[in-house]
């Protein structure tokens, strides 16, 4: 066998092992989420998740349900193009020194 396809397959099988190993280990934590809780959390801060979680203790079960609904709703519009070309044109409207473009002004491509 050639050696470039020898070096090519070893690199493969390496990948292959350290993408399994880092999928399987590094599920752990998801996995007892889903198990215990029943669900899987997304980014956690623990000293503020719980704080809060001291805060809501007494919320009802249709509360609880809003809120997750709510959430989900919100994290799909944040995961998308506009939110971002939104968020760009906030920022462009309060970046100092940044006038607008007198109507005069014509661009000629």
């Amino acid at each position: 066998m050639d050696p470039i396809t020898i070096a090519c397959a070893l690199a493969f099988e390496l990948g292959t092992l350290w993408g399994f190993a880092a999928g399987k280990f590094g599920a752990r934590e998801h996995n007892q989420n889903v198990l215990i809780n029943g669900f899987a959390s997304h980014t956690s801060i623990p000293i503020a998740d719980g704080y809060i979680a001291k805060l809501t203790i007494n919320a009802t079960n249709l509360q609880r349900t809003i809120a997750r609904r709510l959430a989900q709703a919100i994290r799909a519009f944040v995961n998308t193009r506009a939110f971002e070309l939104i968020l760009l044109q906030k920022v462009g409207e309060q970046w100092p020194g940044q006038g607008k473009i007198n109507e005069k002004v014509r661009l000629i491509v």
